[in-house]
């Protein structure tokens, strides 16, 4: 019975350890489709940051060509759309790469097309602010997560081996029998009294002893009580104290098991309220980086500004820009880990 609660409970384990794997690819998944929108967002942002880039360019060859502006202007904007093509050219790498992740993930390679179909997100990223019990989600990461089911589920077999352990070492009574049948083969010689001369001779073989045995003339049984008991330190007291120690680990494994979930669910939980919050402040630092461009190029056409600060206004733009996408592409990660730390993600 011992074999048979340990195997039981080792499919159980098996289960809990196929589940954990099952989330963290999920997760993994579902992380690689945010960072290939975020590659592509990044795109985005790097050609609009070219076009700015070119667009003053060509401004500036203007003003140049009727005398209104110094030829350094122009070499300065020139330096500026190779930088910015540069950042668009690592934008694409970075779509490839994540592309290829992604596809590595839920494609099968064995596939014509593994390496060159495309992928093309069809879900977009959400901003949706979320309400988060913390008390709660501990709660249900403490009830959900495969991991500590694992646990739990080793400790019901180290329990189960010190009840076990501890019944070897008591006293043992067994009762035990047995019935035999035997035959008797080969020729008897009836002699004249106790080693006398042989009178007569009774012919058998090997059928006869076989028949004997199975009409059951001769017959030997035995009934019994067997009683032991373990003498001093024996090897079946060693093994109760090592099952008790390995109850107490695996116990005292499961609390640290409880703190970390517990930690890990805490700091989730922070993620997603702290990404929450750059959404917002990265979006007015986009928008009021828009606004500063757009005076600097109505001062510009004044001949109040240079290319300089359009520049700077530019790159300031860019860099608020991909901000924001990042600030929502983080967010929707810590939505991810979230439910994974809560064990939640297959929901």
């Amino acid at each position: 019975q011992q074999r048979v609660v340990v195997a039981r409970n080792n499919e159980r384990v098996a289960r809990h350890q196929f589940e954990t794997q099952v989330m963290d690819i999920v997760r993994d998944v579902m992380t690689a489709y945010l960072d290939l929108i975020q590659s592509i967002r990044g795109l985005e942002v790097a050609e609009r940051s070219l076009e700015l880039a070119q667009n003053l360019l060509r401004n500036n060859r203007i003003q140049v060509e009727v005398g209104t502006m110094a030829p350094i202007d122009v070499l300065e904007a020139e330096a500026e759309v190779a930088r910015r093509e540069e950042g668009v050219i690592v934008a694409q790498e970075a779509i490839g790469n994540n592309e290829d992740r992604l596809k590595r993930l839920i494609n099968d390679p064995d596939s014509d097309e593994f390496w060159t179909m495309g992928v093309e997100p069809t879900d977009e990223p959400i901003e949706t602010e979320f309400d988060i019990d913390v008390a709660e989600a501990v709660r249900v990461a403490l009830e959900r997560r495969p991991e500590l089911e694992q646990s739990r589920v080793n400790l019901d077999t180290r329990d189960y081996n010190v009840r076990y352990t501890r019944n070897q070492t008591r006293p043992q009574v067994d009762l035990v029998g047995s019935l035999n049948y035997t035959g008797l083969g080969g020729t008897r010689f009836v002699r004249d009294g106790f080693a006398g001369d042989i009178v007569a001779e009774i012919p058998g073989g090997y059928p006869d002893a076989l028949s004997q045995m199975f009409n059951g003339n001769f017959r030997n049984w035995r009934v019994g009580l067997e009683v032991s008991y373990p003498i001093g330190n024996s090897s079946e007291m060693s093994q109760h104290a090592q099952a008790q120690v390995e109850f107490r680990q695996q116990r005292a494994t499961i609390d640290n098991q409880e703190l970390v979930i517990t930690q890990e669910v805490r700091a989730a939980a922070r993620a997603v309220d702290t990404n929450s919050k750059r959404i917002q402040t990265t979006r007015v630092a986009r928008e009021l980086a828009q606004r500063r461009l757009d005076a600097e190029e109505k001062k510009f056409e004044v001949g109040m500004s240079t290319s300089f600060f359009i520049v700077q206004a530019q790159r300031d733009l860019t860099e608020a820009a991909a901000n924001e996408v990042i600030a929502l592409i983080e967010y929707n990660k810590a939505l991810v880990n979230f439910q994974r730390a809560q064990g939640t993600v297959l929901d």
